[in-house]
């Protein structure tokens, strides 16, 4: 059974917990052991074509190194002294290092991203976590619709879901079946939860306790925050 099938609530850190670096395998841990429902974290290729656990497009913010991630190799972005010395670990590595870990996998692309980019990026996540049969602790999810159209026909039995933050970017899904709508908090009310009933419904990202306590009550499946962690003790297992 998919993860995602197992419960009626979800409390998803968003990038790991953050009270370590985002994205990094001490921000994972932190999560997991503090027992939170899954980690919601970024995916982008480098210029070798090897998908690494990275936000931003460029370098800048957590390194500072002007350079987009794109246009790195690998063993550039390894070398990327993050803060707390933490290193920016591949996808590889967290799927081998947290194997019992679910997870919301967000394809990130570039707004000029090519097609050519958007089906490598597709096939070389499918296949790495198709090696390891990781699919059902997984939720692809993207901004990039194109690309969550593509995953879903080359894995039908992958979960995927959209992300969005305004009203008219919500939702296509005439091509596939979706699981999940992903969309900015603010455009959750009960409006929303009744035109969108057939989906699971997770906003994104909710740190404040007053909009936590809404958007339960609306009915939502979960909510991805930074505050994860601290949410844990307002839901009853």
């Amino acid at each position: 059974m998919h993860f995602i099938d197992s419960k009626d609530f979800f409390i998803i850190a968003h990038r790991g917990s953050s009270r370590f670096t985002e994205n990094t395998i001490s921000a994972f841990n932190d999560a997991v052991s503090a027992g939170v429902d899954a980690v919601e974290l970024d995916v982008q290729l480098t210029k070798d074509s090897v998908p690494v656990i990275f936000h931003d497009l460029d370098a800048k913010r957590l390194a500072n190194v002007d350079r987009k991630i794109y246009n790195m190799s690998a063993r550039d972005i390894k070398s990327l002294s993050l803060p707390g010395n933490e290193r920016v670990p591949t996808l590889i590595e967290v799927l081998e290092n947290f194997k019992g870990m679910n997870i919301f996998l967000e394809l990130k692309f570039r707004d000029d991203v090519g097609e050519k980019r958007i089906k490598d990026t597709v096939s070389r996540v499918h296949s790495i976590i198709n090696a390891r049969n990781a699919i059902n602790r997984i939720v692809i999810i993207s901004f990039n619709h194109d690309a969550i159209e593509l995953f879903k026909k080359m894995d039908k039995n992958a979960r995927v879901g959209y992300l969005f933050y305004r009203p008219d970017k919500i939702i296509n899904d005439d091509k596939i079946k979706i699981d999940v709508l992903l969309p900015f908090y603010e455009l959750v009310d009960n409006e929303f939860m009744k035109n969108y009933s057939k989906y699971k419904i997770i906003p994104w990202t909710v740190n404040d306790m007053d909009e936590f306590n809404r958007l339960k009550n609306l009915g939502v499946s979960g909510i991805i925050s930074d505050k994860a962690i601290d949410f844990l003790s307002y839901v009853v297992p």
